[in-house]
């Protein structure tokens, strides 16, 4: 054991350790909010006020009270140890209070990392990030852009995700969690002042869970996440290139043609235009109807076996939202299957070029209904997958119950057993939920699709996860540099499938800004996404304006080896996948490498399983990246050149190279540098 969790009462100990330090519980802090909560665009603003606090600086398991300025309450400690795991419940029966806020000591030297997908920050030391799924923003402090957004409300900030986990690790080898029957509740993991964190959750009730390990390895074993991981095996075709394209039948085939004709092994067309598309302020978006649209595919049904005919397989798009006024909303209206607002009518979201309204999944019903239209609409049409869109825009009003286990069942008094809290970062791990259902229906169909919002255990419900909409730019919070953050926060949090939008996704384009994407920016995501497990590309929001794939005949080539290289990883891919290795296979380097101090907080490198790790180019106009290489000899892939570790190197890196190293006592040493030799 590295270290311990042990509660401030003389010498009372949950249990001791031969650590050079000790955590302890400092206090518990119960608190009465005035809170009022903002949404725009899918991004969340709170206005608060504290009326009460009361604090307990002392907590020992059993009937406890806290006292504050306006008196004293009462709340009950419990502890639950079993061997490396320690579940903490903190609760009272106050209705006034509606959050708990759990201090911890932490020692001088802890680094804290996880909390989701993250893409600004690697190490969280000095921050507050909030628990709540929502849009990641725009900008979030990129120049210039965020000068823009931030005038609309939209920029978001360094700490929004689509995907927070309430789960972090520390380096001293434990893991904190908000879990058991409060996982869905927000909440916030404070890091930001020294030799403590805290965690707050926004109830009554509070059920933390502490696993202790050896090292990040066994973490991943021993934690809450790898309980909650699921290893499903994807699809074959899901290992090719996945073309997305739109415009309809003829274009979409004209350019697969000329894409298979090059030799990229493309396995898939995403169409997300597949329901239809419309022209709004913002830019190119999609008719939320979830049916085949007949002037873009006609005959689509037929269309999609002609495809398959190929051994190439379409997917399309869909989310929770449904368009107004169409007969898809009309009856959903009817059946009473939206949210509806405090007053009892449909509550009218704004979504940016649009208004929509949201399909309360929340419902059993409604969540029926929903997968139904999955099975009819998009795998009767054979469809084989699809991208399952939004799932943070539920507003906070909607309310879900779960079953209280924090106290004992009171045969007398059945409505003391379930409590009511915000369903709001419940809905994303429902609307997984909803495609999981529609798949499992389908068993041996190779269906496939991939979300981006999440909270606790959504990686039950969903084989994969992509960032959302990222700048079409070089961006280091919001642009190519933040989806390297992304996949090495996510993978402290357990989260192994992840991956970008080859190119990005938002593009800006008035009087103001313009942010479109260049054909350097594309070839350098795609060859950073060959690294990736889902090889994907997206024309962005303003497709005309952003540089495609199949702009011009040398970024066909280009694409077109590129999507071989991925290919050719397969089978290094799967055997981490079909060996169950529970540590993600995209991981940052300090997993590896605990004891290496540069590695600590090294945001824009990772590990490609245990064998390689990748430096990609995220700089304009690079030709070298400086690169950091831990202890050991490696070899560079595509040149062949031999490096000794433990130090930074200058290392070539011409467009189609991205620089990618092999440990040189590597078992896989001869066969990754025979491959390489091909490209």
């Amino acid at each position: 054991m590295r270290t311990a969790v042990c509660i401030l009462f003389a010498t009372l100990f949950l249990f001791q350790a031969p650590a050079l330090f000790a955590q302890k519980i400092k206090r518990i802090d119960f608190y009465e909010v005035d809170q009022s909560v903002a949404e725009k665009y899918g991004s969340y603003t709170f206005k608060e006020r504290i009326i009460a606090q009361y604090v307990c600086a002392k907590p020992i398991e059993g009937s406890q009270i806290a006292n504050g300025a306006n008196g004293e309450i009462k709340f009950q400690f419990r502890i639950d140890k079993k061997k490396s795991r320690t579940q903490i419940r903190c609760f009272t029966e106050e209705p006034k209070i509606n959050r708990v806020r759990i201090v911890f000591e932490a020692d001088s030297s802890e680094r804290f990392y996880g909390c989701g997908e993250q893409f600004s920050h690697l190490l969280l030391n000095g921050k507050r990030i909030p628990i709540i799924t929502e849009e990641q923003g725009i900008g979030r402090g990129d120049k210039p852009i965020s000068k823009f957004t931030d005038i609309l409300g939209i920029e978001g900030t360094q700490e929004s995700s689509y995907f927070p986990l309430p789960y972090c690790i520390s380096s001293a080898f434990y893991s904190l969690a908000v879990a058991g029957p409060g996982s869905h509740f927000p909440s916030t993991f404070d890091f930001s002042r020294a030799r403590e964190i805290a965690v707050e959750v926004e109830h009554r009730y509070a059920f933390l869970e502490i696993v202790q390990a050896a090292s990040f390895e066994e973490l991943f074993v021993a934690s809450y996440n790898e309980n909650e991981s699921k290893f499903q095996p994807k699809p074959d075709w899901t290992y090719g290139t996945i073309l997305g394209i739109q415009g309809g039948a003829n274009k979409v085939e004209t350019i697969l043609d000329s894409c298979i004709s090059l030799g990229n092994p493309v396995t898939a067309i995403w169409i997300q235009d597949w329901c239809g598309r419309r022209k709004t302020r913002i830019g190119s978006q999609l008719v939320w109807e979830w049916k085949p649209d007949t002037l873009l595919y006609p005959d689509f049904k037929n269309w999609v076996k002609k495809m398959n005919s190929k051994g190439v397989k379409v997917m399309g798009y869909i989310n929770p939202f449904l368009a107004l006024n169409t007969p898809m909303y009309e009856e959903a209206k009817r059946k009473r299957f939206l949210v509806e607002n405090p007053e009892g009518g449909v509550h009218i979201i704004r979504t940016g070029g649009f208004d929509a309204a949201l399909v309360n999944i929340i419902n059993t019903e409604a969540q029926n209904w929903l997968q139904q239209i999955i099975e009819k609409n998009l795998i009767g049409n054979g469809l084989n997958g699809w991208m399952a869109d939004f799932g943070e825009w539920c507003p906070w009003f909607v309310q879900d119950s779960i079953y209280n286990s924090f106290k004992d069942y009171d045969p007398n008094n059945s409505a003391m057993s379930y409590i009511k809290y915000t369903a709001h970062n419940r809905f994303a791990v429902k609307w997984a939920e909803v495609n999981e259902i529609a798949v499992g229906n389908y068993p041996g169909e190779e269906l496939f699709y991939f979300m981006r919002a999440g909270n606790s255990f959504s990686t039950l419900h969903a084989p994969m996860f992509w960032m959302g909409d990222q700048m079409v730019d070089w961006g280091e919070n919001d642009g190519i540099k933040a989806t390297v953050t992304a996949l090495n926060s996510a993978a402290m949090s357990g989260i192994r499938n992840l991956h970008s939008d080859i190119g990005g996704y938002t593009t800006v384009e008035n009087g103001l800004v313009k942010v479109v994407r260049e054909k350097e920016l594309f070839m350098r995501w795609t060859e950073l996404n060959i690294f990736q497990p889902f090889y994907r590309t997206h024309e962005g929001v303003r497709p005309e304006a952003n540089h495609q794939f199949y702009s011009d005949d040398s970024t066909m080539l280009f694409f077109a080896r590129m999507g071989k290289i991925h290919l050719a990883l397969k089978s290094y891919r799967k055997q981490y996948e079909d060996r169950l290795i529970p540590v993600p296979m995209i991981h940052p380097l300090l997993i590896d490498y605990p004891d290496d101090s540069v590695c600590f907080n090294l945001k824009y490198q990772f590990m490609y399983g245990k064998e390689l790790m990748v430096a990609p180019v995220l700089d304009k106009g690079a030709i070298t990246v400086n690169a950091y290489l831990p202890n050991g000899d490696w070899i560079e892939l595509f040149s062949g050149k031999k490096y000794l570790g433990k130090n930074w190197h200058s290392i070539d890196a011409p467009i189609g190279k991205p620089p990618v190293f092999v440990k040189a006592d590597s078992g896989w040493k001869d066969y990754f540098l025979e491959l390489f030799k091909t490209f």
